[in-house]
């Protein structure tokens, strides 16, 4: 297998350790793939779940949410995100928050439901789940983003909290959304359960994440997943994240997703000629009122780059 030019991997050896499986507790699993960050994604020959090891410490990888995690050079380090936090961004935010809602709200009566967001960065989402009726609340690990969420939305309750932190009691919501948020845990199988635990009988969680179904279909080299943020420790496709959703009680009732994944993809030439010639901005704003609707419309598949499930608890 050809593999991607190495970039410099800046964590210490000594902030390395080796995992089994989250999904199934074995120490059985065999490599398919060396990031260009160094990192070596395993396959778990028992289930099939996709995970780094050995992989930073859980120290070292709460470090990397730190203020410059919203704001960073991404294109240097590749993790996290450029002007995230910036109020340019606001209405791409927006936008893309209240198609994923519209998808959530085909499974989820939101006018009157207690919903939470888990991982919920600048609280767009929160805000398009308020907009549709619901009573909401947000938790992220970052400071700087809760603190531009609680300055965007003052009516909606945020807390600065760890995924598994949430101050909440059992049974205490009929949705809770968490949108690219569990491949960055230290243990998915976890956070599940605990989310299950936090639903109503009857409720709904709510997960989009990076689909490594869509990895093989593309090839390893060519997906993005692979090659952009390094935060990523987990790798699902729809029957992992199934399996593992089933383990806290939750049957999968609906599937989308959106998105080519490939590197260096056709948006990807397009946007630099773009910036070569002084047109970036202008096409943006086109892009944005006439065709941003279109080009990131999610499909009832679970083919596409980003995967998005709802699950019920029974």
């Amino acid at each position: 297998m050809t593999q991607p030019t190495s970039v410099q991997f800046a964590e210490s050896p000594n902030a390395i350790e080796s995992v089994v499986c989250d999904q199934c507790g074995a120490d059985n699993c065999v490599p398919i793939f060396r990031r260009p960050d160094s990192m070596q994604v395993v396959e778990c020959c028992e289930c099939g779940l996709l995970y780094l090891n050995p992989r930073p410490i859980a120290v070292e990888i709460e470090s990397w949410y730190g203020p410059s995690y919203f704001r960073g050079d991404q294109q240097s380090v590749r993790r996290g995100y450029e002007n995230y936090l910036d109020h340019g961004v606001i209405n791409d935010l927006r936008a893309n928050a209240a198609r994923k809602i519209a998808l959530v709200s085909e499974h989820l009566r939101f006018k009157g439901s207690s919903v939470l967001e888990l991982g919920c960065a600048t609280g767009e989402a929160c805000c398009a789940a308020m907009n549709g009726g619901a009573h909401v609340v947000g938790c992220d690990l970052s400071a700087d983003a809760i603190q531009r969420a609680r300055q965007r939305y003052p009516e909606i309750q945020f807390y600065c909290k760890r995924a598994h932190e949430s101050p909440f009691l059992p049974a205490s919501f009929d949705g809770i959304l968490a949108f690219e948020l569990i491949e960055h845990l230290t243990s998915p199988l976890a956070f599940v359960r605990d989310a299950g635990s936090l639903l109503r009988p009857g409720g709904i969680l709510a997960i989009s994440t990076p689909n490594s179904d869509c990895g093989r279909r593309v090839g390893w080299n060519r997906w993005l997943g692979f090659h952009a943020s390094f935060e990523h420790l987990y790798f699902f496709g729809l029957s992992t994240l199934t399996r593992m959703l089933a383990t806290a009680g939750l049957s999968v009732e609906g599937v989308y997703s959106q998105g080519d994944g490939r590197v260096g993809g056709a948006e990807t030439s397009i946007r630099s000629l773009l910036r070569q010639t002084g047109l970036l901005q202008p096409a943006t704003k086109i892009y944005r009122k006439a065709l941003a609707p279109w080009a990131t419309r999610w499909k009832k598949t679970g083919n596409d780059h980003t995967l998005l499930v709802v699950a019920r608890k029974a």
